[in-house]
């Protein structure tokens, strides 16, 4: 079972371009979804965290973004120490300083403390900007923030336990 937020659209005739997502639909970027069968493994539970930039002192650890690029499908990467605002340029978005490449859209946003481990966002888009004889550079990257989806998270949880 699979829950999404039913607001999200996704046509391409509301988009920018045929292979973005419009910004307010940033937020509304994520599923949740419910395994038929348990594993014996601990869970990597979500964790609200609004409006605040990570690591911080009230906040403190490291953040990392960790998924399955389109150049190493079949290896997991991990960007560590990077940073992240979250309800950032709204509530329900992140932004953050991590890398990412194509295919690592939906990769989660962690904060690691110690033994802890939180998701506190998922990876959706990387803004770029492009100078000539260099490329394209990396200039921020957008995501959801745990905000949006906690409660669609808990309310599918609850209904399978």
């Amino acid at each position: 079972m699979f829950v999404t937020d039913p607001d999200f659209t996704f046509a391409v005739e509301e988009r920018p371009r045929y292979d973005q997502v419009r910004a307010g639909m940033v937020p509304r970027d994520w599923a949740v979804i419910t395994l038929a069968d348990r594993f014996s493994l601990k869970p990597i539970l979500w964790r609200i965290i609004g409006k605040t930039d990570l690591p911080s002192a009230v906040e403190p650890g490291e953040v990392a973004r960790a998924g399955y690029s389109q150049n190493r499908p079949f290896l997991l990467s991990v960007h560590r120490g990077c940073t992240v605002k979250t309800d950032v340029p709204q509530p329900g978005s992140l932004v953050h300083q991590c890398d990412s490449m194509p295919g690592d859209s939906g990769s989660p946003i962690l904060l690691l403390n110690g033994e802890d481990a939180n998701v506190v966002g998922i990876h959706t888009a990387v803004e770029q900007s492009f100078e000539p004889g260099v490329g394209y550079r990396a200039k921020a990257a957008r995501g959801v923030s745990a905000s949006a989806f906690a409660a669609a998270a808990a309310s599918a949880i609850a209904k399978n336990p």
